[in-house]
């Protein structure tokens, strides 16, 4: 046990999702249906010593290690199975679209209608743990990053900002600026009851307007929204559609709960799953986690212009 627990990196994840247009709109995602296809999906998970992960079998529209099927268990997944599940849960539904959450598990649309996990408007795959100890699995590292593109800006709005009411210059007709899907995105990682994870987004990047900066706001709806003082997607939005407003916020603001992991923190090895034996004889401990990446649609950056850019996403869980 003692050797299990000094190992630093249990297990590292990174997925690159390339995000392509399905449409040329430049108005805000929550004013039109446009979606994102995800054409490609490239992953490695890898573990430490003592430790084997899997993503299980594919039977009945779920991932298991109980099925017919015996699941493969590795020290390192390959790129091509992570791959393969994807295409197995979603064949070409893939889609990603503009959904809220406020922890993470629970994913609705911005009408507040709960979203199924294959309905493929985000992703999601689950990841098997097993050791020959007890242990608890903790997440210690994520990132959110990303290619991003140059934005010609067609209507006059407020950029983003990082405080209340401190309003950032307007970014005018003509300008350009850097947008990129890893500004809006988020990711969660949780326990299959849901009691324990965390929900993490990109810390900020603020600039001005030039080609050379991306903008990210990790502002609130209750910030960005602010009714008088809307700035980033919220402002263009408003801007778009002569000033009449064309959004409900949620009745409990999105994210209360989860303000210092939002805000880009540490995660400094937040628990997610402890890893058990179904009785004491037993060979093994198992433990299964589940892993979603989506826009949130109430992000100041959940522009249409994102699509065409890279979405990277990187995991670590220790011990």
């Amino acid at each position: 046990m003692r050797k299990l627990t000094q190992k630093l990196v249990l297990s590292v994840v990174t997925m690159a999702l390339v995000v392509i247009a399905l449409g040329t709109s430049t108005f805000a995602w929550f004013t039109l249906t446009n979606t994102a296809s995800v054409g490609q999906f490239n992953a490695q998970v890898t573990a430490g010593e003592g430790i084997e992960i899997s993503l299980g079998t594919w039977e009945s529209n779920d991932a298991t290690i109980t099925g017919i099927n015996a699941p493969t268990w590795y020290t390192v997944i390959p790129a091509s199975v992570i791959q393969a599940r994807l295409t197995a849960m979603y064949s070409t539904t893939l889609e990603l679209t503009d959904l809220t959450s406020a922890d993470g598990i629970v994913i609705e649309n911005l009408e507040g209608t709960q979203i199924n996990n294959l309905s493929g408007d985000y992703v999601e795959f689950k990841i098997f743990f097993r050791s020959t100890s007890e242990s608890t699995i903790r997440w210690n590292q994520a990132s959110l990053t990303g290619t991003a593109k140059p934005w010609v800006v067609d209507t006059a709005y407020v950029g983003a900002n990082l405080n209340e009411f401190a309003l950032a210059p307007t970014n005018a007709v003509g300008a350009t600026v850097q947008v990129a899907a890893w500004t809006a995105a988020r990711l969660s990682v949780f326990n299959l009851a849901g009691d324990t994870g965390a929900v993490y987004q990109a810390p900020a990047v603020i600039g001005s307007s030039t080609a050379s900066v991306v903008y990210n706001s990790i502002a609130l709806p209750a910030v960005s929204y602010a009714e008088g003082f809307e700035f980033g997607a919220a402002s263009y939005q408003l801007a778009k559609n002569d000033g009449v407003s064309v959004y409900t916020l949620p009745a409990v603001g999105y994210g209360a709960a989860l303000t210092s992991v939002l805000s880009g923190d540490p995660l400094v090895g937040t628990p997610v799953v402890t890893l058990a034996k179904a009785v004491s004889t037993d060979t093994y401990a198992y433990g299964t986690v589940v892993v979603r990446v989506w826009i949130e649609g109430w992000d100041a950056d959940a522009f249409d212009s994102i699509f065409l850019t890279s979405l990277f996403v990187s995991l670590g869980f220790n011990v």
